[in-house]
């Protein structure tokens, strides 16, 4: 499984497997990414409660890709993903009352800083930053010789 599939989706081809070969050895749910399991945790809770999601990344990236889907399949009308502000596109986003924005892993800071920027520039815009499991892992610098 590769580690940005949809945790969901990964979970149900592992029950599968297991119903047909139950000496299977299933993987660890720790081969899915934290931030990529936070990150469709926290889209999940948020679809249905919004109008439209806007994701922030490339349309190449598999992770950017998942978490439209999960957004889709769990209730948000509109989906789109863009890797800045300037390919949004504002015909398909409408005049949302309540608008969700994710960012794939890869994404930089910039690009969703620049999304809500424009977002910011076209709607009155108040940001309430949605929290979905605090993410604990820590990474050490490495000296490098």
């Amino acid at each position: 499984v590769q580690t940005t599939y949809a945790v969901d989706e990964a979970r149900e081809i592992v029950a599968a497997l297991v119903a047909r070969f139950p000496d299977l050895a299933a993987p660890p749910s720790s081969d899915i990414c934290y931030a990529t399991s936070n990150r469709q945790e926290a889209v999940r809770a948020m679809a249905p409660t919004i109008d439209a999601m806007i994701v922030a990344g490339e349309h190449f990236s598999s992770n950017a890709r998942r978490l439209a889907e999960v957004a889709s399949a769990s209730g948000c009308p509109s989906v789109q993903v863009a890797p800045d502000a300037d390919a949004l596109d504002w015909a398909r986003l409408g005049a949302p009352r309540r608008l969700g924005l994710t960012a794939a892993a890869s994404t930089p800071d910039a690009s969703v800083e620049a999304i809500v920027a424009a977002l910011g520039a076209r709607f009155d815009v108040s940001v309430e930053e949605a929290r979905g499991r605090e993410e604990l892992t820590h990474f050490r610098p490495l000296k490098v010789a």
